[in-house]
């Protein structure tokens, strides 16, 4: 840093009185009493007023509409996936005709197994597509619901940090 020999002097007796100078201001002075605590302590009032103010908690209006929006899409979703399910079961107990098996895409040498998975497809399509649709639509309202979350949040902890500012209280 420095290239003279005769500036290394300069740096280190400016360094040793910047350290006596703070040397003074940590250390009560040779002498001076220091207050110790006594063992009874009586807190001063003022310590009260200086308590930061309540935190304001944003108002949660959107999160209730959002919520209330959310609930209707799960019950929407849940009575088309219970109908999706009685239509399953309705596929299920009745039988085919060879017409409805080669409708439903069926061939002569699919097995017994692939040709019922083509016609329970077919039978409950737009059953399937119901559900399919709702649940999409669940999908949206869980996605505004989790954000209108996430935003609440970081707003009152930004709030909390704003108001509290440098009070702290030691643990």
């Amino acid at each position: 840093m420095f290239t003279s020999r005769g500036a290394r002097p300069i740096v280190i007796a400016v360094l040793a009185v910047l350290f006596a100078g703070l040397r003074a201001v940590a250390e009560p002075p040779k002498g001076a009493a220091v207050p110790k605590t006594p063992q009874n302590l009586k807190l001063d009032p003022a310590i009260a007023g200086r308590r930061p103010p309540r935190a304001v908690l944003p108002t949660t209006e959107r999160l209730d509409t959002l919520h209330a929006a959310f609930k209707e899409k799960f019950a929407l979703t849940r009575a088309a996936l219970e109908a999706r399910r009685r239509v399953t079961d309705e596929c299920l107990a009745r039988a085919y005709t060879p017409r409805e098996q080669q409708e439903a895409g069926c061939r002569p040498e699919d097995s017994v197994q692939t040709c019922g998975e083509k016609l329970l497809c077919r039978c409950r399509r737009a059953a399937s597509e119901e559900y399919s649709s709702r649940h999409a639509e669940l999908e949206v309202a869980k996605r505004a619901l989790t954000e209108e979350i996430r935003r609440l949040y970081e707003n009152t902890q930004r709030e909390v940090v704003e108001v509290t500012g440098s009070y702290r209280c030691a643990n």
